[in-house]
């Protein structure tokens, strides 16, 4: 209730329930007019007040909370992490960092920046924790407070923080990149909250102060470097230098079985580069998918051209971003644009990273079995690197595997990368998945894989990825060089 001086009018607010249970604030105002010869009574006015409730509500959640996030602020962090202090708990904070976060905007621009930090709350706000509490305490700071029995529990909320905020995000056409640098401090018997924040800054400013003298801050030059790399990859999708080089995959004799699509950046007079340094760069100028397109067009018109060469029955494998394997329309535009291309769909081999097969969508599941059932075959690449069981095979619509080349670089030399090696090649052979070793650089590699059963190699002891011609001038069957007295170049970045 307000009231406006001894013989002003009274205001007051009541809220009414309707009988949906949806409640209305009214806004009442009580004039006093006995004293009036006309009136001689109360006077009462009434309004419904939705948007004066909504502007109360805002400026009470902005009182606490960060608008451009929507996380709590300072002011909030401090009200409800005092909350968790209680006997017998302990409480750790953990501080976040954005590494270099204005060379975003630079990149980008701020709506891009916003969007990003945005982003960034989102995914430390929907991690569920009992007892948790975050919030952005600067441009480029965010803040959580754990009430927890020991320290153990703090180290899990770091790595789980660190694990969400390494994925790329996605803001329109830009696939942005972001690191992050943590602190922590922890008290068994905590008292005061402001100690605990003044510990955790403390040690990131020494985290900060040493990881600045091994990298230097982003100057102007480097931007603007960036910004001219990005054109100049712009303009080389524009020209056609973006182009996929082929690396055979052949059986222990060097007979091609098939070649697997590498994006190459030709540069005249400069040296050729690959996936490594053209997928930053893409992801940054927003171009990854258009990459992938172009090379995907030009590794279906390799197809055609092999099966009109005499050699239909050499594979193409091609990379597919899981993104785009988990769009729902994926599976009938790829088998249209093999049409297009003239590509028989059964001379395509679609390869996706393990990671990217942990848990995969129904859309992704749905066009993986698509792809199948017209003959195209899935492939995991890079198995054994990420988080599945061998027992995921059973469960994924897949015809084939690819030992990663850690592993390969390992057998018999490292006695775990040996012994997964082996159950690969066994577990492929019992549920008559094909199998290739990548990254084959010895002799005695092939030599070994093949005892274990492995049937087909991919690496550098036998090719290099080369051009398409020169793909035909090698087939059908490489030169033999799988001799114990052959020493491979060193491989590139692939």
């Amino acid at each position: 209730m307000r009231h406006n001086g001894n013989s002003g009018p009274v205001t007051l607010d009541a809220r009414f329930l309707r009988s949906d249970g949806a409640s209305i604030l009214c806004e009442f105002t009580v004039t006093d007019m006995i004293d009036d010869p006309v009136v001689e009574s109360f006077v009462v006015n009434a309004q419904v007040s939705t948007a004066l409730l909504d502007a109360r509500n805002r400026i009470d959640f902005l009182a606490l909370h960060d608008s451009r996030t929507g996380l709590l602020n300072r002011d909030g962090f401090m009200k409800h992490a005092r909350d968790l202090i209680a006997p017998g708990s302990g409480l750790g904070i953990l501080l976040i960092d954005v590494v270099k976060f204005r060379s975003v905007n630079e990149l980008y621009g701020e709506p891009v920046g916003d969007a990003v930090l945005a982003e960034i709350a989102t995914r430390i706000d929907q991690i569920r924790w009992p007892d948790l509490v975050t919030a952005r305490f600067g441009a480029d700071e965010f803040v959580v407070a754990l009430r927890a029995d020991h320290e153990d529990a703090l180290d899990e909320l770091r790595d789980r923080v660190e694990r969400d905020l390494a994925l790329p995000i996605s803001v329109g056409v830009h696939e942005v990149n972001v690191s992050i640098r943590t602190a922590t401090a922890f008290e068994p018997r905590p008292r005061e909250l402001d100690a605990l924040l003044v510990n955790v800054s403390n040690e990131l400013t020494g985290i900060k102060r040493h990881s600045e003298a091994d990298r230097p801050g982003i100057s102007h030059q480097a931007i603007d470097e960036r910004r001219r790399q990005l054109d100049q990859l712009r303009g080389a999708l524009a020209d056609g230098a973006i182009q996929p080089h082929f690396q055979p995959i052949v059986d222990r004799d060097g007979t091609v079985l098939a070649v697997e699509a590498l994006v190459r950046w030709l540069r005249p007079q400069r040296a050729t580069l690959g996936v490594r340094d053209i997928l930053p760069l893409a992801q940054l100028a927003g171009l990854a998918e258009a990459v992938d397109d172009q090379v995907l067009e030009l590794s279906l018109d390799f197809a055609r051209e092999l099966a009109a060469g005499g050699y239909p029955h050499i594979k193409v494998h091609v990379n597919v971003d899981p993104k785009v394997i988990a769009q729902p329309a994926f599976g009938g535009s790829f088998l249209k644009r093999c049409l297009g291309a003239g590509a028989d769909p059964s001379q395509i081999v679609v390869e996706i990273t393990e990671n990217d097969l942990l848990a995969p969508g129904p859309a992704a599941l749905a066009n993986m079995q698509q792809l199948r059932v017209a003959g195209t075959r899935v492939s995991i690449d890079d198995f054994g690197t990420g988080y599945s069981s061998l027992a995921h095979l059973l469960e994924l619509p897949v015809d084939g595997v690819k030992i990663d080349q850690r592993f390969v670089a390992g057998i018999d030399v490292d006695p775990a990368a040996t012994n997964l090696t082996t159950a690969i090649i066994g577990l492929s052979e019992s549920l008559r998945l094909e199998c290739v070793a990548e990254g084959v650089e010895q002799p005695y590699q092939v030599k070994r894989l093949a005892q274990l059963g492995c049937k087909a190699f991919q690496g550098w002891l036998f090719s290099p990825a080369v051009p398409g011609d020169e793909i035909f001038a090698m087939l059908p069957r490489l030169d033999p060089t799988v001799k114990e007295n052959v020493e491979p170049s060193p491989a590139p970045t692939t």
